[in-house]
């Protein structure tokens, strides 16, 4: 399907959706990087920014080497923020921004597919970069608790410029998409009620919703992010729960190449 490095996951999305999408043409100032393009969903202007995400070269040489050796491949990623991700989602925000003023949408996007061995692992280490995420256990009756913004995110950081991520991963053929909310975003309650969102069904990341269902907490208050410790306290005393401890996360996995087994020949009658 993505062998083409020009080829669109969004575009061939939002087509299925029966979505027409409209490219936004070049500047005429070279150096000036423009967003991709615009859809129109009842009335509403979505301007979108692509970004396509592969496993990084030398990795993809470690893993092959490996398994050409016929040794078992494995690698952890850390659930953490990850100053990659930043740096491309602020150029995503700067293209954004440059073509704001021309086109004039209602919101600003931005759209990751993540591709290769480890694009699952990317795809969420992405979602904790933009919301600060941390896996908490309150030590009394181990129970675990997923909290949003306790550590820095960089949805804070782009704050009104983007209003949502878009976040996927390739997994064999099929595509996994997850729109994620921003709630420092002055048009978060626009975003969450659209037509748009709606097409997301139940994929659809809320932080704010998530701590009224009961599945997570969220750190909305002053403390400083760099000090863990207030953080902890700040929570405790916000939920009125037991001593919280942060549980730092990986992603693990494991590839190996199993050899081909031919079938014994079928025996006649």
């Amino acid at each position: 399907m993505a062998e083409s490095p020009d080829f669109s996951f969004a575009k061939f999305l939002l087509n299925h959706w029966g979505l027409s999408v409209q490219d936004i043409q070049p500047s005429q100032e070279p150096s000036q990087e423009i967003a991709d393009f615009l859809i129109e969903v009842d009335g509403l202007k979505f301007l979108i920014e692509e970004k396509r995400k592969l496993d990084p070269h030398e990795l993809t040489e470690a893993r092959n080497a490996t398994l050409d050796s016929g040794q078992v491949y494995s690698a952890s990623t850390p659930m953490s923020y990850s100053n990659r991700h930043s740096k491309i989602l602020r150029k995503a925000k700067n293209q954004l921004l440059s073509s704001s003023s021309e086109t004039r949408p209602d919101f600003r996007l931005v759209w990751f597919t993540m591709e290769g061995a480890e694009a699952e692992a990317e795809h969420r280490r992405l979602l904790a970069t933009l919301y600060g995420k941390a896996t908490l256990i309150e030590v009394e009756g181990n129970y675990l608790r997923h909290c949003y913004f306790f550590h820095e995110s960089e949805f804070f950081r782009l704050g009104k410029a983007v209003d949502g991520v878009i976040s996927g991963f390739m997994f064999g053929d099929s595509l996994n998409y997850k729109l994620c909310l921003n709630p420092y975003s002055q048009r978060y309650k626009e975003l969450k009620e659209s037509r748009f969102a709606e097409l997301f069904g139940d994929a659809v990341e809320d932080p704010y919703q998530a701590e009224v269902d009961g599945t997570a907490l969220v750190m909305d208050g002053d403390t400083d992010r760099r000090n863990p410790q207030a953080v902890l306290v700040w929570l405790q005393e916000k939920y009125s729960l037991g001593k919280l401890v942060e549980m730092p996360m990986h992603m693990f996995s494991a590839t190996f190449v199993h050899p081909k087994v031919t079938p014994p020949p079928l025996l006649g009658p």
